[in-house]
């Protein structure tokens, strides 16, 4: 049984986490813990803005469109991309 104490654990990078240049929330389990799952999800770019898909999503926007996307994996926790702003679209 896990006893995770992660919410009360100071965090001494403050409420984002930077991974590959880019600033991302913090998760809520730290690295640490048996809580702790990264997934593989895909950041999408184009022209100066940026949104963070499901790998199948990200696919089916590039196949649904014109556009070319810059897309680069990112290994995230689950709580840390439903964290991430609701994004409107390109």
């Amino acid at each position: 049984m896990n006893t995770c104490n992660c919410a009360t654990a100071c965090r001494p990078d403050g409420l984002f986490q930077v991974i590959a240049g880019h600033q991302y929330p913090a998760p809520k389990h730290l690295e640490s813990c048996d809580l702790f799952k990264c997934e593989r999800f895909v950041r999408v770019e184009y022209d100066g803005d940026w949104m963070v898909l499901l790998p199948g999503d990200a696919e089916s926007m590039q196949n649904d469109n014109e556009y070319t996307y810059t897309k680069t994996d990112v290994l995230l926790t689950r709580d840390q991309f439903d964290s991430l702003p609701e994004h409107a679209g390109f």
